[in-house]
């Protein structure tokens, strides 16, 4: 293929209007800081951990990408790449959390904890873990996706051994390291419990969203070239599919968490769900569960993954539907009744917003679509056998 073809997008004009909406919400955020700061620094912990498990997402998406090298990530491939350059960003974005670990986590100052978590959740070490997460997160995303850059001016195949190499020991510190950011994160929350699936849960999760992000901005591009020649009624169909593996995990996960830990009946193990199916949450709780019900149905109609219309309005719903399930993590512990306010997005949209931007960016210093894919040569495997069989 001709790399001309690949264009490189010019994305300033999407870049100022986001950041015009980040700053205004950054100062909205900066007023809801100022009136009420625990319930700041709680909106602002949602904010962070859902932008992280985006960037999370992304990362992963890279790895599984460079191991399977598979066609149906090809045309994302790019948007997944630039979401996963954005983790140093990540880092900045955690000061906040460690200025308000007094007012977000129980255990801060507590030494009778059981298990050791005394020891484990001391707030130096907490902080330093973090960090070093999204160190080596960074690191994992930049080596992987320099060498995807490189190899859209030659097609080095000592580049792509080595990025299947470092992907298939790096998904295994991926694994680990955002099992443990999930435990850190929002499980600690509630000090005295504990889930083994909640690792597997927060990423799936992250998996999830990033599939109904990359789904939102791959619309926005797929009538533009060069995505408008690839982006075919089969690709559409493999995205939905992709979106629907993606809710069935989650869902099966987050079933079995709640069977295992319910049917128990240990009073310690249910403390994390007591709060959210009591008062004005348990109406939420339901309401959550009913448009999940609703989504699952839709998802599963044999043809309706094959509209790219009602595909970017379900994907759409599917990543608000995330911000949802994190505002049930996070809140209530903070708050015993269900009590939502309009500030409370203005951290995420200030995060949220500045994340885009720099996403944006990245995504505007590379090709659209990548120059080299195994993808492309089985095409043209493919179609010199066709033309091989029509002379003959």
């Amino acid at each position: 293929m001709n790399p001309d073809q690949f264009a490189t997008p010019n994305l300033d004009t999407e870049q100022r209007g986001i950041l015009i909406v980040a700053i205004i919400a950054a100062l909205a955020s900066v007023v809801v800081a100022v009136v009420d700061t625990s319930r700041f620094f709680h909106v602002y912990l949602i904010a962070f951990v859902f932008w992280a498990e985006v960037a999370m997402g992304c990362l992963g998406l890279v790895l599984l990408n460079n191991l399977v090298n598979g066609r149906w990530l090809y045309p994302v491939q790019r948007f997944a790449e630039a979401g996963a350059r954005t983790m140093p960003l990540l880092l900045l974005a955690f000061v906040p959390v460690i200025f308000g670990l007094r007012e977000l986590y129980p255990w801060f100052g507590a030494t009778e904890l059981e298990g050791g978590k005394a020891f484990f959740l001391q707030p130096a070490f907490f902080v330093g873990r973090s960090l070093f997460y999204l160190a080596v997160w960074s690191v994992l995303a930049y080596v992987l996706t320099g060498w995807s850059y490189q190899r859209d001016t030659a097609d080095t195949a000592g580049l792509e051994g080595r990025s299947r190499t470092w992907s298939a020991l790096g998904a295994v510190v991926f694994v680990l390291t955002t099992s443990l950011a999930a435990f850190d994160w929002t499980m600690s929350l509630t000090p005295e419990w504990f889930s083994s699936v909640y690792g597997w849960l927060s990423l799936a999760r992250a998996g999830l969203t990033t599939m109904a992000l990359l789904l939102l901005v791959l619309a926005f591009f797929w009538d533009r070239a060069p995505l408008k020649s690839i982006i075919t009624a089969p690709i559409v169909k493999d995205m939905g599919s992709l979106l629907l593996v993606a809710f069935l995990a989650w869902g099966y996960l987050g079933i079995t968490q709640f069977l295992v830990i319910w049917s128990a009946n240990v009073s310690y193990n249910v403390s994390w769900y007591a709060p959210r199916v009591a008062g004005t949450w348990e109406t939420f709780t339901l309401a959550f569960l009913l448009l999940h019900a609703l989504l699952l149905v839709l998802l599963l109609l044999p043809n309706i993954k094959r509209s790219k219309g009602v595909l970017v309005v379900l994907a759409l719903v599917v990543f608000l539907l995330r911000i949802m399930e994190l505002y049930w993590v996070v809140m209530p512990g903070a708050m015993p009744q269900f009590q939502f306010q309009a500030w409370d997005l203005a951290p995420l949209l200030a995060l949220g917003g500045l994340w885009l931007a720099v996403a944006l960016y990245f995504l505007g210093q590379a090709r659209l679509l990548p120059v080299h894919h195994p993808s492309l040569a089985h095409d043209a495997a493919e179609s010199g056998h066709e033309a091989a069989a029509s002379s003959s």
